[in-house]
């Protein structure tokens, strides 16, 4: 009767329900079911219909990534070589103006491209160049703070 009384309790409306003082046990009925939608018989990964995968790929997605909102604003087109993503593109996030040189990480700022699209951007927006520079600096300040740090010692 001890066990009874110091592990099931009464929540709501619900009768034995196992807890202690501080947490109970998660309640698995509660869990929503999310069904899927299944694939159209006609459709195969390798047939060539890239949008209708594109679609499907973010249709039932509860939380969307930065990729997928940005794949959908774009009409699931890269912004560089205007090519649809098929399912197996390496896609990645790409700052319009890049973050190094004033822009912003708002999502009117960004856009997703194929990767090496976006290598190539990159290499020709001057990012790589304003990178390396600043990391120069960045050592260079830390020497300095390091040699301060010598002669005061």
């Amino acid at each position: 009767m001890w066990i009874k009384n110091k592990y099931w309790h009464k929540e709501g409306n619900q009768k034995w329900v196992f807890k202690t003082k501080e947490s109970s046990l998660y309640n698995i009925a509660s869990t929503k079911i999310v069904r899927h939608i299944k694939i159209k018989s006609k459709h195969h990964v390798f047939d060539g219909q890239e949008e209708y995968w594109n679609k499907r790929r973010t249709m039932n997605r509860t939380t969307k990534t930065r990729i997928d909102l940005g794949m959908e604003k774009q009409k699931f087109r890269c912004n560089v070589c205007k090519g649809l993503f098929k399912h197996d593109s390496v896609i990645e996030l790409d700052h319009i103006i890049p973050q190094v040189g004033g822009g912003t990480d708002k999502a009117d700022s960004r856009q997703v491209l194929h990767r090496h699209c976006h290598d190539t951007k990159t290499r020709t927006d001057g990012s790589l160049d304003q990178r390396q520079h600043t990391k120069k600096k960045g050592l260079i300040a830390k020497d300095i703070k390091a040699i301060h740090a010598l002669s005061v010692t």
